[in-house]
């Protein structure tokens, strides 16, 4: 029955609006952007520890995050009007989509705690400040921002994605022009290195599997803010896939353009918390400080919605709203506590993991997706 209910409503006027594409594209990179992403440790850890392999890494990453990202936007699109519809269940089966459906809330809330830790870790690094101070205050802020709900969150990161991922590009792209480094030498200093963070697997042979598993972790964690934006937030199915794919592309031309900037200056990053900072701070002073305070602001973008699903997992619609604060609060304690451990060391140990959850879906996705519209044809 669910799936006759997608066909149908798939047959009706396709309208976009760019505006609208743009505003969920910004949402979506909003949310997948987060700390260890937009601070180059994601990037470094799974692409560009792998040298030139990386770069072909990346590109396969686009590929995939634009196919799921527009998957998972047009089945929320499809089924709005079925409330008991899942994508869990619709693409992963009984038993792997319910083991899903738990635990993606579970590792929203463990991305919450790695997006604590890199305040901490981002304001350390450049101020010199106590970690703690930096996590204390996120905390507090995204438990107030979260008050307001999915729609007026929506409208706040959708500002905040576009933005981090232009000033992201313009350091990745100065970079590139003015201080390349020395890309020539690039796999023999990695090969020389010693304690490389590498995100799979222990040498640069595993490129393919750290760059699909760069995309997977991300997708477990995306999977239920993508479906409800397409439910609530777009207008036809054609603009859910168009705003999906435009999100998938501008999250990774990012990711690429970082990739090859780290690339030249490798044995200089390998250590650093956060890479990116280490770039801008080459530029200028006046440049970094900016970055620094975009990266909270992507930081932040991340955190809002991880929090939400957590605690929208753990209510019934029809729980009290003073009890669904109570919990967003007692969630975002909790993160503060686990924020206090290292931010590259996390982002090392949760993200593996679950990518390969992650890869197990997107195989799914992509091939139930494929039957139905053979189906729909």
């Amino acid at each position: 029955m669910e799936s006759k209910r997608i066909f149908e409503s798939s047959n009706s006027v396709e309208k976009v609006s760019f505006r609208n594409v743009m505003r969920v594209a910004g949402a979506v990179i909003a949310f997948l952007i987060g700390s260890g992403f937009a601070s180059g440790q994601e990037v470094f850890q799974f692409l560009t520890v792998y040298g030139y392999r990386g770069l072909i890494g990346s590109l396969i990453a686009m590929v995939l995050c634009c196919c799921v990202a527009g998957i998972l936007m047009s089945y929320g699109y499809r089924t709005k009007d079925n409330e008991n519809s899942s994508p869990y269940f619709h693409y992963l089966g009984k038993y792997f989509g319910k083991f899903m459906t738990y635990y993606t809330p579970f590792f929203a809330f463990l991305i919450l705690i790695v997006m604590v830790s890199g305040t901490g870790a981002t304001l350390k690094q450049y101020f010199g400040l106590d970690p703690r101070l930096g996590t204390v205050a996120m905390a507090i802020i995204i438990s107030l921002v979260a008050l307001l709900g999915l729609t007026k969150v929506v409208d706040v990161i959708s500002l905040i994605g576009p933005g981090l991922i232009i000033f992201t590009l313009t350091i990745a792209i100065y970079t590139l022009i003015t201080n390349p480094g020395d890309f020539a030498s690039a796999d023999q200093v990695l090969s020389n290195l010693k304690d490389v963070p590498y995100g799979a697997g222990n040498s640069r042979s595993y490129w393919l599997l750290a760059a699909v598993l760069f995309v997977a972790y991300n997708i477990v964690a995306g999977v239920p803010f993508i479906v409800e934006l397409g439910s609530k937030e777009v207008t036809s199915n054609k603009e859910a896939w168009i705003g999906g794919i435009v999100g998938g592309v501008g999250l990774m031309s990012a990711a690429l353009a970082l990739n090859l900037a780290m690339l030249g200056h490798v044995e200089e990053l390998v250590n650093a918390e956060v890479p990116v900072i280490t770039l801008a701070q080459k530029m200028s002073p006046a440049v970094s400080f900016i970055f620094v305070i975009i990266l909270l602001a992507g930081i932040f973008s991340t955190s809002v919605p991880m929090l939400l699903t957590v605690t929208n997992t753990l209510t019934k619609e029809n729980t009290k709203k003073s009890t669904k604060n109570m919990l967003i609060i007692l969630v975002a304690f909790l993160a503060l506590v686990g924020g206090q451990l290292p931010f590259g060391k996390l982002v090392g140990l949760v993200y593996p993991f679950t990518g390969y959850f992650g890869i197990a879906m997107i195989v799914l996705f992509i091939v139930k997706e494929f039957k139905e519209r053979k189906e729909r044809e």
